[in-house]
């Protein structure tokens, strides 16, 4: 009896008994491990999420239409690939996307941007390579050429979820 309140007592179950030694599994501790693990991973959804929020209300605040003329012409080079091109504000790490494109071999214009620093992210759903920043200034045109090839080039890469 004393056995089973031991058990009930410390939320204890026996798995196996090898050597004449019990091997305990504790539910109770599992499952606040499994509990802190998703408060942690929503915790840093939400922070992903205000910082996205808070990069978006800085860059609507500046938006003006006497400095928002910004244009940026990109020439892609994909050699048949078809892509995901984003258009993302602000740094690797701490951007959001101001325009998603699925582009090949074209150009694509972007037209009525504010000052700030941009960068292209191109690639799949899990991956993509990364432009260098650019910090875009009122009354200027800018252009650049991409060229998608394996292993050489000024390109970052990141997963997707890091950017």
């Amino acid at each position: 009896m004393d056995f089973i309140k031991l058990l009930w007592k410390y939320r204890l179950i026996p798995l196996l008994l090898i050597g004449g030694g019990w091997i305990w599994y504790e539910i109770e501790e599992t499952e606040k491990k499994k509990a802190a693990l998703e408060k942690q991973i929503a915790a840093e959804a939400e922070e992903k999420r205000r910082r996205e929020q808070n990069l978006l209300d800085k860059y609507n605040a500046a938006k003006n239409p006497s400095r928002c003329n910004i244009q940026y012409f990109v020439k892609l080079e994909t050699y048949g690939a078809n892509v995901t091109v984003e258009l993302r504000v602000g740094e690797l790490g701490n951007s959001f996307p101001l325009v998603i494109k699925q582009a090949q071999d074209s150009e694509i214009s972007y037209k009525g941007l504010c000052p700030g620093k941009y960068f292209i992210a191109i690639g799949d759903d899990k991956n993509v390579s990364t432009t260098p920043i650019k910090d875009f200034a009122t009354n200027n045109r800018y252009t650049s050429t991409v060229q998608l090839t394996k292993g050489v080039g000024n390109m970052g890469s990141a997963r997707r979820e890091k950017l």
